[in-house]
Order: structure tokens, then C-alpha cells, then sequence
């Protein structure tokens, strides 16, 4: 079961640097926190707590693009995000980023 992903669910980098969740869209929500749709967690800040990392490497800086949206629910033309949502931050060794919580199990992409 993939539960929607909502601006109350946790992304977090590999080194466990939070991500912001921020919806772009106000339609839906759920339990009164909108749900993410694509590309709400790509170009997002990330507060990696790497230092003193070796040469070719650095902090994870920001998010690039994700995959894992849905392939069956919309908002406004727009898949929405489940917690199956990855993909790699820009810092040159490209650690990935991750959903570790949704926020919400009240919606998913069966239900």
C-alpha cells in the first residue's frame, strides 16, 4: 500500500538531513495537510549534517529530480507523491534522498 505523501511527511538525504515539504498545490488535503504532487520535493534545500567530508564530496545541498509518483491519481494534471518518492541530491557523490514518513495513513494510491 503507497500512502500519498503530505506537507506532514519527513524527506530526508541518506545522512539524514531534513527536506522540506512544501505543497504548490492547495486542493487537496488530507487530515488538513495538502498532498505533494510532482515536482514539489525536487530543487529543495537540504540541512545535511555531512562536514569534514572527503575530497570529491560534500554536503548534500539540495534535491534533484525524484521518481516514484504515482501513475493512477492526479491533482490538477499533476501526479501526486508517495511514500515510494526518491531520487538523488546534487552534492557530487549523489546520495539519495528518501520518504521516511507521509504524514498521513488515512490515503493511498489503492484506497
Amino acid at each position: 500500500m503507497e500512502f500519498l505523501l503530505t506537507e506532514r511527511g519527513q524527506l530526508l538525504c541518506s545522512h539524514t538531513g531534513p527536506i522540506p515539504t512544501v505543497a504548490s498545490q492547495s486542493l487537496v488535503t488530507i487530515d488538513g495537510a495538502a498532498v505533494l504532487v510532482k515536482p514539489d520535493p525536487e530543487g529543495k534545500p537540504v540541512a545535511c549534517p555531512r562536514v569534514n567530508v572527503p575530497a570529491g564530496q560534500a554536503p548534500c545541498g539540495s534535491t534533484g529530480s525524484a521518481q516514484g509518483y504515482s501513475e493512477l491519481v492526479f491533482i490538477d494534471g499533476r501526479a501526486v507523491c508517495l511514500g515510494r518518492v526518491r531520487g538523488n541530491t546534487l552534492a557530487p557523490d549523489r546520495p539519495e534522498y528518501r520518504v521516511a514518513s507521509c504524514g498521513q495513513s488515512l490515503a493511498s494510491e489503492d484506497a
